[in-house]
């Protein structure tokens, strides 16, 4: 979603804050086709479409550029199933990412556990957990995302949702508050994995503010997200901007190869 990627520290800066949002696409949202259709080499899909697809084992391999850096890395992505998270306390759709080095260069990547459930007509993310001696356990630091995406997902859907980076009481904290507009995209979207058309883009302002020694941050960050989702594939392309009508990329994501239960090649 791997190579020369670090994992972004839980700190408040808003580029940890555009990695801590990748994994959006991992969520299972069906949507009826309505006139939909499919992307992927020009072959009709079945009458429900699901725009985030997360079956056991599915894989997903991205590239993540930082242009104005002039740097490129690689991150992967497992779904790994649904079942009892005991930390949580609770069922959920557990997905690994994995980060750093390849097995070419000698290295093995770091891998970092997501637990993805629904609450109260909405999809959230626990992002806190940690494997340690092969069980997943809570690191302390309150990371999650609430209501990023809505259990009914269609064009022209408008919810906002919050994303909390680090909360260490009341004094100590950073988050994201953001507003997103889901559409559908007329164009076709060419990424290394493939040509996708029929794709639902989801826009995205993000509102970056931190709080130290119980002072806010009375001069927060903005940033803007264009998500590019295809349907029974997931997520194609991201786009990270800090202009509203898009200006220089600060951060791009793209799908180079995935592995997904259902997907037309």
């Amino acid at each position: 979603m791997g190579v020369a990627y670090d994992r972004p520290e839980i700190s408040p800066e808003s580029e940890s804050i555009f990695m801590a949002r990748v994994p959006r696409w991992l969520l299972m949202v069906a949507m009826a086709g309505g006139g939909l259709t499919a992307c992927h080499r020009d072959r009709a899909i079945a009458p429900t479409i699901t725009f985030f697809p997360l079956h056991a084992e599915d894989t997903w391999v991205y590239e993540v550029a930082r242009p104005l850096r002039n740097q490129r890395s690689r991150m992967t992505v497992r779904a790994r199933g649904d079942q009892f998270i005991e930390v949580l306390h609770r069922h959920a759709h557990l997905v690994e990412e994995s980060y750093g080095a390849d097995d070419e260069n000698g290295g093995h990547p770091e891998t970092y556990p997501i637990a993805y459930y629904r609450e109260n007509g909405f999809l959230y993310r626990a992002l806190s957990l940690e494997y340690h001696d092969g069980k997943l356990r809570d690191v302390g630091l309150g990371s999650a995302e609430e209501r990023f995406l809505p259990d009914t997902l269609s064009p022209d859907s408008t919810w906002e949702s919050l994303t909390t980076a680090y909360d260490l009481g009341p004094n100590d904290r950073y988050g994201v508050t953001q507003r997103h507009r889901a559409v559908l995209d007329p164009a076709t979207i060419a990424v290394p994995a493939g040509q996708f058309s029929g794709c639902l883009r989801v826009d995205t302002v993000a509102i970056h503010r931190g709080q130290r020694e119980a002072q806010p941050d009375d001069r927060p960050v903005v940033l803007y997200y264009a998500d590019w989702y295809a349907p029974n594939v997931g997520l194609v392309r991201t786009v990270q901007s800090s202009r509203a009508d898009g200006g220089p990329a600060l951060a791009q994501i793209e799908l180079l190869a995935y592995d997904v239960e259902g997907a037309r090649r």
